[in-house]
């Protein structure tokens, strides 16, 4: 608890404090210096008793994070219980665009012969519905576009791309110890539930 909470702890405040130590939590509504008014959670039906028992919990890693925690009084939430509102201020890392591979021609192709007589008669192919397309409006920016998309085309029909292989981020031999823990894991839920089930039945009886 921090040194700005009110009223007194029972038992199940003790437990929640209990909980937010072992699993490193920070109890935000008790850090922050704010008039009685403004930290009370909770209002008994008649009006009397006052008490702070709604919480908000933030890991220790993103206290500096937590800029403020009070009550909002005014929330029209049918409830005898206020609505609690916590402020936080969060730094976002700008993230880089990851850099597009460029595609590569399978060129080992072109040392078989045939694969460049393909090519050859392919390209010249295209470039005879070219000349056709071309006149005097055509700028050299789109003729050589249109140059340079037919020389990239043919060279798709006729050798194709690299096939890129990529790495397994994880060893068949990691997955199966991974497979391993889990096949224990599950064993050793299954064994702590039965035996809870029996101490359970134990006492029934």
């Amino acid at each position: 608890m921090g040194p700005n909470g009110i009223g007194e702890m029972n038992e199940n405040g003790e437990i929640f404090a209990d909980f937010c130590a072992v699993n490193s939590l920070v109890i935000g509504g008790t850090l922050f210096p704010h008039k009685n008014c403004h930290k009370v959670t909770w209002v008994s039906p008649n009006g009397v008793t006052e008490n702070q028992i709604d919480h908000i919990a933030i890991s220790q890693r993103w206290r500096s994070s937590l800029q403020d925690v009070r009550n909002k009084r005014g929330a029209d939430i049918a409830s005898d219980h206020h609505l609690i509102i916590a402020k936080i201020q969060l730094k976002l890392l700008s993230t880089k665009k990851a850099k597009s591979r460029r595609k590569k021609f399978n060129v080992d192709l072109f040392k078989d012969p045939k694969v460049v007589q393909d090519y050859h008669i392919l390209l010249q192919n295209k470039f005879s519905v070219l000349e056709n397309l071309h006149d005097e409006e055509t700028s050299i920016n789109t003729a050589w576009e249109m140059t340079r998309d037919s020389i990239v085309q043919a060279c798709e029909e006729t050798v194709g791309y690299l096939q890129q292989n990529r790495k397994q981020w994880m060893s068949e031999n990691t997955w199966k110890i991974v497979n391993e823990r889990r096949q224990v894991k599950e064993k050793v839920l299954t064994a702590i539930t039965r035996q809870q089930k029996k101490k359970t039945d134990t006492r029934t009886v």
